[in-house]
């Protein structure tokens, strides 16, 4: 290194932080890609049926025109998006956190697999979730008697909630990995 000079006029070594390469993805990284998604796609039933489980139901009866309400004034249609919003977002953080563990070597495809994965995943549980109830429900509106009481089938009414997976799969995945990265390069001191 070269000595620093008492004159402020002279030029000092500037700093240039190293170079990054663009670099293509990878092959394994297509691969894990792909098999994040297909993991996450097929854990898309088992939580549409914890939320079949889990969320509120709203009470109905049959009438002479079809189904009515009993209670119109009913949370139960917020209280069941909010439970998948609940759910999403657990299993959501759950598949970002074992993500940046296992695949930790191959973290753009992960990246990339967690978003597709988590948005496919999300419609399949509320395709799930809503196919639970809906045949007890069409058989009360098609054959029940007048005055028969029984439940709505699940619908998921705040379709933004279906980002929700997602947003916490990656989330997650940035906090964990970026917790695990070494500091960058200081600049030399001169």
């Amino acid at each position: 290194m070269a000595a620093m000079s008492d004159n402020p006029w002279a030029t000092q070594p500037v700093y240039r932080p190293p170079t990054v390469t663009k670099e293509r993805l990878k092959l394994s990284d297509a691969w894990a890609a792909l098999v994040t998604t297909a993991v996450l796609v097929l854990l898309g039933a088992p939580v549409g049926l914890l939320w079949g489980a889990l969320a509120p139901r709203v009470a109905v009866v049959k009438v002479a025109q079809g189904i009515d309400l009993q209670m119109p004034e009913t949370k139960a249609f917020v209280a069941a998006d909010g439970s998948f919003l609940v759910i999403a977002l657990l299993v959501g953080v759950a598949c970002g956190v074992a993500a940046a563990l296992i695949g930790r070597r191959h973290a753009p495809g992960v990246a990339i697999g967690l978003a597709v994965g988590g948005v496919l995943a999300a419609l399949i549980a509320m395709k799930v979730g809503h196919r639970l109830g809906y045949e007890s429900y069409a058989q009360l509106r098609d054959v029940a008697k007048v005055g028969t009481r029984g439940s709505a089938y699940l619908q998921l009414r705040a379709k933004g909630v279906l980002l929700a997976w997602p947003a916490a799969a990656s989330l997650a995945l940035l906090t964990v990995t970026a917790g695990r990265r070494p500091a960058p390069a200081q600049p030399p001191v001169a």
